[in-house]
């Protein structure tokens, strides 16, 4: 434990500000245990805090106050009471309120301070994208979450779509080696242990239970309001337009957002390559055929992602399947040559005690908007042990083939997402609301001038493309080379949509409409290359053990 001083402190909390004394401070020793161990172990490139910010160490982070305040002359003590009492209400979430995949909302106060009115009770949707340490929903201390947090959020409360208390915002963990911030909640069980465990033990005054309306109100967190409108209670109209803002988003999310992203999970595997990192893979059939990108098995100096070398595959390729320690080596079948960032591997002579589960493809058309989730194996090393990571979006746009079939329609050839795509999330699936798939993970951009990633602007093979693949891997003899070489055709059509080119020639093209298309064509081409005009470069693949992007 550390020497814990507060000097003043001050809530604001519906519409008014509170002086505050502490009344305990609780110390969850299994937090600073499970900060020390990610920290101590991995590649690391990991650091506790903000990226901006200074780095904290786990025992400062291990600490939670719990605060008194009473309010100030001219606050109208009727409306506080009547908020506490329904704040009083909410549910705290059991264990199972937390499974990997499940939709949340955080609520908190970013940039609080410089202007309250503005900043406090700010809602933010996510979902619970991994745990650490252990697998599963149960006996996991630290959750990690998708979610675009930011400074000022730490200790804000955090919902299910049940509108129960299912954790507290802490400070993300960072890397500098990856650029990425992953947030992470403290479940709510550490607090209720805790607060039981200084209660029995008496070594603090606990007069009332710090969530119970009395004449001096305790609060475990400075975001209490939206509480009261969860909850649906009485104090409802002594809420202000911020909170009923954020109530009125919450209902919406608990009526239509339920979704099964962790379905998927199990039919992900992390796929290791001799000397070229990890990436993610997705099972196609219980025969142990699994599909990933090619630039995961090729060369790590190589650039052009369709010059693909067929004698350049990797020595060694293991395979590793969510819920088990166990690696597997697995053949190369077939490496794409020409325009689809693909492979198909199988596991060499798949163990009778092995159970696959192969995923399914989504049967219907991807539409543009629809919401999504990626499920890979990015950011987090193999020697973690962790499950596949999911961060949600939706499919930004969809880009059709230039070939029209002869029933007037055009397939989809390739997916622009809005979820947050990082090294290793190569070959990861890309699913729906039910956890099929409508694609598979190949790349983000790349600023060429700074070399930065976008995580939020990624590409996918789309569906209507892995069809064939998954008709083939069930029939009973499988995938065999031979049908392999003749889907990896040389198209034209699908190879301009894979390629940065310059538009059409306008009929306006000497005057300025048409220079500004041409313009804004050959901006868009270095925004998304590396120093070869026009060639996506997958950044969100295979990631090395010192934590490099690869590039293609």
């Amino acid at each position: 434990m550390v020497d814990t001083v507060v000097c003043s402190v001050e809530i604001f909390w519906e519409d008014s500000w509170f002086a505050c004394e502490l009344v305990r401070c609780l110390y969850i020793p299994h937090v600073e245990q499970a900060l020390t161990s990610w920290l101590s172990s991995g590649d690391g490139s990991w650091a506790l805090g903000w990226a901006l910010g200074p780095s904290i160490t786990p025992s400062i982070q291990a600490h939670v106050l719990e605060l008194a305040c009473k309010p100030s002359p001219g606050v109208n003590l009727e409306a506080i009471k009547a908020a506490a009492a329904s704040a009083a209400e909410v549910q705290w979430a059991t264990k199972d309120s937390c499974a990997h995949g499940s939709t949340i909302t955080a609520v908190g106060s970013p940039f609080g301070v410089m202007s309250p009115e503005h900043f406090s009770n700010t809602c933010v949707h996510g979902a619970i994208s991994n745990h650490w340490p252990g697998e599963g929903n149960t006996g996991s201390v630290l959750l990690m979450a998708d979610m675009r947090c930011l400074p000022g959020m730490e200790g804000g409360p955090v919902f299910n779509l049940e509108g129960q208390l299912v954790a507290v915002t802490m400070l993300p963990l960072h890397s500098r080696a990856f650029k990425a911030e992953v947030p992470l909640l403290m479940p709510i069980q550490h607090l209720i242990l805790a607060r039981a465990a200084a209660k029995k033990a008496r070594l603090l005054q606990t007069n009332t239970a710090a969530l119970r309306p009395a004449s001096t109100l305790r609060l475990a967190s400075n975001h209490r309001s939206p509480a009261t409108h969860l909850s649906g209670g009485d104090g409802s109209e002594a809420a202000d337009s911020c909170s009923a803002s954020c109530n009125d988003r919450v209902v919406t999310l608990r009526q239509s957002e339920h979704v099964l992203w962790a379905a998927a999970v199990p039919s992900i595997v992390l796929v290791s390559v001799l000397g070229g990192g990890w990436a993610s893979g997705i099972v196609m059939s219980e025969a142990g055929f699994v599909l990933t990108n090619a630039h995961v098995l090729q060369p790590r100096d190589s650039r052009v992602p369709h010059s693909r070398g067929s004698a350049s595959h990797p020595a060694s390729v293991k395979l590793r399947l969510t819920g088990s320690a166990a690696w597997h080596v697995a053949d190369v079948v077939y490496v794409f040559q020409h325009v689809l960032d693909l492979a198909v591997l199988q596991i060499r002579a798949v163990p009778t005690n092995l159970s696959l589960q192969a995923a399914v493809l989504q049967r219907y058309a991807v539409s543009g908007g629809q919401r999504i989730a990626v499920v890979g194996h990015a950011l987090f090393s193999p020697d973690r042990n962790m499950q596949p990571s999911i961060t949600s979006g939706n499919i930004s746009k969809v880009v059709y083939s230039h070939v029209v079939s002869s029933n007037g329609s055009r397939s989809a050839a390739m997916l622009l997402t809005s979820a947050t795509v990082h090294a290793g999330a190569s070959g990861g699936a890309v699913v729906n609301a039910d956890g099929c798939v409508v694609g598979i993970i190949t790349s983000n951009a790349r600023h060429s001038a700074s070399g930065a990633t976008i995580p939020n602007l990624n590409f996918a093979v789309a569906v209507d493309a892995l069809r064939a693949l998954w008709q083939l891997a069930a029939q009973p003899k499988g995938i065999t080379h031979t049908a392999l070489q003749r889907l990896d055709i040389k198209d034209a059509a699908l190879l301009d949509i894979w390629t940065i080119s310059k538009p059409p020639e306008s009929p306006f093209a000497g005057g300025g409409w048409g220079k500004l298309r041409l313009q804004g064509s050959a901006r868009l081409a270095e925004l998304l290359s590396n120093n070869r005009l026009g060639v996506l470069l997958p950044s969100a693949g295979g990631a090395d053990e010192s934590g490099v992007t690869s590039k293609l």
